[in-house]
């Protein structure tokens, strides 16, 4: 997670949405693997599913948050208390 995605969270929280009603259980699953650090790969071998699926999973997970990568993600879960 950059400082300055930080920073922006710590001065400003009220700009990020809150977004966990709107994400399935598959995707706050994903969610919680990407901010333990699991690679694509890792997240298909334990959710039991393909590299493409677990990318258009990823795409729907930043677009339902606005964010666009994956440790801005991070920080808006770690936030919204998702993990």
């Amino acid at each position: 997670m950059t400082e300055q995605v930080m920073q922006t969270l710590i001065v400003n929280p009220a700009n990020a949405p809150h977004v966990q009603e709107n994400l399935d259980n598959k995707e706050i699953a994903i969610l919680r693997l990407l901010c333990s650090g699991a690679s694509n790969a890792d997240i298909g071998q334990s959710l039991y599913m393909s590299n493409t699926s677990v990318k258009r999973k990823l795409r729907s997970i930043f677009n339902k948050m606005n964010v666009q990568t994956r440790a801005q993600a991070a920080a808006e879960a770690v936030r919204q208390g998702i993990v």
